[in-house]
């Protein structure tokens, strides 16, 4: 499953929006799905390391408090972005910030090297 939301991410050619709809949809539910997360946390890791375009992807990833710690804790350190820091130090008050907002064009996303394109 994995390898399919790379190729999703990386069939946007750096387009934010795509990139944010891999990342905010079926990248989310499947690393935040009940045992998943662990399961494919390698995977993921791998993947995010290796590929621009799914990294983007997964900084557009918001989890909830359910998410297991690990799952948490490894995705921020490999991946720092608001929704998973948030889901690792929620607000008192229960609300939610804002994500950060994706680059329109993703540098390095298209690009095997990950050198990025121009704008």
């Amino acid at each position: 499953m994995v390898d399919a939301l790379v190729v999703l991410a990386e069939a946007a050619d750096g387009d934010a929006d795509v990139i944010g709809l891999v990342g905010a949809g079926p990248l989310e539910d499947l690393v935040s799905h009940s045992g998943n997360g662990l399961r494919i946390l390698d995977e993921v890791d791998r993947a995010a390391r290796h590929h621009p375009a799914f990294r983007a992807a997964l900084r557009t990833v918001v989890l909830g408090e359910d998410v297991p710690q690990p799952v948490l804790t490894r995705l921020a350190e490999l991946c720092p972005a608001p929704g998973l820091m948030e889901a690792l130090n929620p607000r008192e008050d229960e609300s939610h910030g804002g994500t950060e907002e994706v680059p329109r064009r993703v540098a390095g996303a298209g690009d095997p090297a990950g050198g990025g394109r121009p704008a």
